[in-house]
């Protein structure tokens, strides 16, 4: 592939991370109350799919996981082809590495996170649609999950109600 191709990939890969990150934290920073006065006001489709998303957590997080890890992934190996091309083997992979690693906690991390925190119901229900877009299409991928990782959840993790309260207080001290 060429470096241009290459680096476009990395380049796209990371607008989609930095998106991702940044979803992941403004839609599960929403409070109910948030979620129930954006129904209600804006009675548009991105409150409706922020209270559909935020109504099944677990299966928001396997959607929007699913999509960050594809383009790290995505972006790292793009990152590494073009770095080796350009700088050699050696240099090239230690180089992609670490810059990569920079780039993506910095940029796709970091930021995005701060920004949805201070601002999550803007955040939020911007990023609500597309995210429920996704969402849909990975129907099948969330009953695989429920089928084959949840079971394996349920046996791994506390008993049943157990480690809520706790989730409960860390939301709050969150937010």
């Amino acid at each position: 592939m060429d470096p241009v191709t290459l680096f476009a990939i990395v380049v796209g890969c990371l607008v989609l991370s930095a998106f991702f990150s940044g979803s992941e934290t403004a839609l599960l920073r929403l409070s109910q109350h948030d979620i129930d006065e954006g129904v209600n006001e804006l009675r548009g489709p991105s409150a409706i799919a922020a209270r559909d998303l935020v109504g099944h957590t677990s299966r928001l997080l396997v959607t929007i996981l699913l999509g960050n890890n594809l383009v790290n992934i995505l972006a790292a190996s793009a990152a590494s082809a073009l770095a080796m091309t350009l700088l050699g083997e050696r240099t090239g992979l230690i180089v992609s590495t670490a810059v990569m690693t920079l780039i993506v906690l910095i940029f796709c991390e970091v930021i995005p996170k701060a920004m949805a925190a201070r601002h999550p119901r803007r955040m939020g229900f911007r990023v609500a649609l597309p995210i429920y877009v996704l969402h849909q299409l990975l129907r099948p991928i969330h009953l695989l999950f429920d089928q084959l990782v949840e079971p394996l959840v349920r046996r791994v993790g506390p008993p049943k109600g157990e480690g809520e309260a706790a989730t409960e207080a860390i939301l709050r001290l969150a937010r």
